[in-house]
C-alpha cells in the first residue's frame, strides 16, 4: 500500500494496541483494552472533536426479522446473534452509569416495521421465536399499529422490548472521556496507512507513526479511506440523514428502523431523526 508523506515523521511510538478508526466504535474499543490493562493509542478522527454518525439504536440483532435469520443460519446461529446484542447493549448501559453523564439513554424498546405481507408474516413468526429464546416483545398488526401511532403504510410491527437508544454524540464523549482515565492515549488527525508484518502494525500520520503489537479498525465512518484493500470484503452504502419535526400531537413508534434495515428514525429533542438509503427512498 503507498503511504503518503507529510512533513517530518517522529519516532515512532510503542503500544500493545492501536486503534484506527473513528467515532463511538474506536472510543468503546479503547475504553474496553485499557480496562484490561494494555497500552492503547487511538488514531484518526476519535476524539470528542470528531462527528459521529448513527441513529443511536441499541438493537438485540440485526435489523431483519428473527425467523429470517433463524433460516439463514439456524436457530442456534440467531440466538447467539441475539445474545451478543443484548451483551453489547449491557456494556453500553454499563458505560453510561459509570461516567454518571447524562447520555441521553432510555431503555423503552425499539420498533422493527414491515412493508409488505411477507414481512409481516416474518415479524408475526419471529414473536413466538423470540419469545422462546427469552427475548421480549410483542407483535402489532396492520389495525394495532394505526391504532395506537399516527402512521400509515405499514403492514405490522414488532415491539422489542429489550431495545433502547441513546444521544450517539453524548455517549461518544462520555466513552472517550473514560478511555482517557483509564490510560487511553488519542491522537487526532488523518492515518495516512497501515503496515501489517509478522512483528506486529505499524500506522503513520502526518505528525508520526504508531508501532503496536496488534491493530483494531473500529469505526463509524468509510473504513476503506484508512485500508483501501478493504474495499473487497465491505459494501458502502451511501445514504442521507434528516431531521424533522412531526405535526403536533403525532405519536409515533420511537426508536424505529424497517425491516429491510434501509430505513430508521428516532425521536430527539425537538423533533425526529431519520436515515435511508438514499437509492431506496424519495
Amino acid at each position: 500500500m503507498k503511504l503518503l508523506r507529510f512533513g517530518r515523521r517522529a519516532r515512532p511510538a510503542d503500544a500493545e494496541v492501536v486503534v484506527v478508526g473513528s467515532g463511538l466504535p474506536a472510543a468503546a474499543v479503547a475504553l474496553d483494552l485499557a480496562h484490561r490493562g494494555r497500552r492503547v493509542v487511538v488514531l484518526g478522527a476519535a476524539d470528542e472533536r470528531a462527528a459521529t454518525h448513527g441513529l443511536g439504536l441499541l438493537a438485540c440483532g440485526p435489523a431483519c426479522p428473527y425467523s429470517r435469520v433463524v433460516r439463514a443460519v439456524g436457530r442456534e446461529g440467531a440466538l447467539s446473534l441475539w445474545s451478543a446484542g443484548r451483551e453489547n447493549h449491557a456494556r453500553i448501559r454499563a458505560v453510561v452509569q459509570r461516567t454518571r453523564r447524562d447520555c441521553g439513554y432510555r431503555l423503552r424498546g425499539g420498533f422493527l416495521l414491515s412493508q409488505d405481507r411477507t414481512e409481516a408474516e416474518s415479524l408475526a413468526e419471529s414473536e413466538d421465536l423470540l419469545r422462546d429464546d427469552g427475548f421480549p416483545g410483542e407483535f402489532l398488526d396492520h389495525y394495532m399499529l394505526e391504532t395506537r401511532f399516527d402512521v400509515s403504510g405499514f403492514s405490522a410491527a414488532y415491539w422489542a422490548a429489550e431495545e433502547a437508544e441513546v444521544d450517539v454524540a453524548r455517549l461518544f464523549r462520555a466513552t472517550a472521556a473514560a478511555a482517557r482515565q483509564a490510560g487511553a492515549s488519542f491522537w487526532p488527525g488523518p492515518v495516512h496507512g497501515v503496515e501489517i508484518d509478522r512483528s506486529g502494525a505499524t500506522a503513520h500520520t502526518p505528525t508520526g507513526s504508531v508501532r503496536a503489537e496488534r491493530a483494531v479498525v473500529a469505526s463509524d465512518g468509510p473504513v476503506t479511506d484508512v485500508l483501501p484493500e478493504m474495499s473487497q470484503r465491505l459494501r458502502v452504502v451511501a445514504g442521507e440523514c434528516r431531521h424533522f419535526a412531526p405535526a403536533r400531537g403525532a405519536t409515533l413508534p420511537f426508536a424505529a428502523r424497517s425491516a429491510d434495515g434501509r430505513f430508521g428514525w428516532q425521536e430527539d429533542a425537538g423533533g425526529i431523526t431519520a436515515d435511508w438509503e438514499s437509492d431506496h427512498h424519495d
